[in-house]
């Protein structure tokens, strides 16, 4: 008990001291890198949590990757394979956008949560985007 009473009082102090550089009339009690830093960890354990998706993610682009690799094996320096290679970009920025889409839903089913703390101050909405945008950058297609 008497560790979660220090760590508590730990964690008001460091508030305390961050709520010296904000406005004085800010609904907020935190800076905004402090608040993407928090939010930015816990989409991170939201996104650890689901492991299959992890892992398809992974091998997609893994397949995806190797998969327009051998649309360049073997072209040869002219104008025909201009065309070509053309098209292969023009596939991969396609089939990136259309991964890019599966983050829709998400996006949409999280908006009322996303209100509902913006009415609490509890955080910016765009600190949340940011931490999304983080966590999801090392997956992105």
């Amino acid at each position: 008990m008497g560790m979660l009473t220090a760590r508590l009082t730990a964690c008001k102090q460091k508030l305390v001291s961050l709520r010296s550089h904000l406005r004085r009339k800010s609904p907020y009690t935190t800076t905004f890198l402090f608040q993407v830093r928090i939010l930015t960890a816990r989409e991170w354990m939201i996104f650890i949590g689901n492991r299959n998706a992890i892992a398809f993610k992974v091998i997609y682009n893994i397949g995806f990757a190797v998969l327009l690799g051998f649309f360049f094996v073997n072209l040869q320096a002219n104008s025909y394979s201009t065309f070509l290679r053309g098209g292969a970009l023009f596939t991969a920025l396609l089939l990136s956008t259309l991964t890019s889409q599966s983050e829709i839903p998400k996006a949409v089913t999280g908006r009322l949560v996303m209100y509902k703390h913006k009415s609490l101050a509890l955080y910016r909405p765009a600190a949340l985007s940011i931490a999304q945008t983080l966590v999801d950058l090392p997956f992105a297609t």
